[in-house]
C-alpha cells in the first residue's frame, strides 16, 4: 500500500520537465519570429488566466486536493488539461503533496515549509 501511495508522489516526469524548461525557448522563439503584441498578450492571458487561475487555484488546488464543488465530465476534463498545463505536475501528486503539507504544516513532515526545507521548497517542494 505504502509503495503505490509513493508511486504517486515521485518527483515529477521527464514531460513536466520539459514543459517548464520550453518558457524560456518560447520566449526566444516568439522574439526571434517577431511576434506581433497581439500574440505576446493571448499568451500572457493563458499563463496568467486559464492556466494559473484556473488550472493551478481552481482545479488542482479547490476541485482536486479539496472537493470544494462537483463539476460536470467535460469541466473535470478541462481541469485536469488546465490543471497538468501549469507544470506542476501530475494532479494526484500535487493533491497527495498538498495534503501532507496541510496535515504537517510547518514541521519537518512539511514538503514546502520554508521554516523546515528552505524558502525555494514553497516553490519546488512539489517536484521533490
Amino acid at each position: 500500500m505504502i509503495d503505490k501511495i509513493l508511486k504517486y508522489m515521485a518527483p515529477s516526469t521527464a514531460a513536466t520537465g520539459i514543459l517548464q524548461l520550453s518558457l524560456p525557448l518560447g520566449i526566444y522563439l516568439g522574439i526571434q519570429s517577431g511576434a506581433e503584441w497581439h500574440w505576446w498578450a493571448i499568451a500572457v492571458f493563458f499563463y496568467t488566466i486559464v492556466y494559473s487561475m484556473i488550472g493551478n487555484n481552481i482545479a488542482l488546488h479547490r476541485y482536486f486536493t479539496h472537493a470544494h464543488f462537483k463539476v460536470s465530465k467535460p469541466v473535470e476534463y478541462f481541469f485536469l488539461w488546465t490543471g497538468s498545463m501549469i507544470g506542476l505536475g501530475e494532479p494526484l501528486s500535487y493533491a497527495m503533496t498538498h495534503v501532507i503539507h496541510h496535515k504537517h504544516s510547518d514541521t519537518d513532515k512539511d514538503p514546502h515549509s520554508p521554516k523546515y526545507k528552505g524558502k525555494l521548497s514553497v516553490f519546488f517542494g512539489y517536484f521533490f
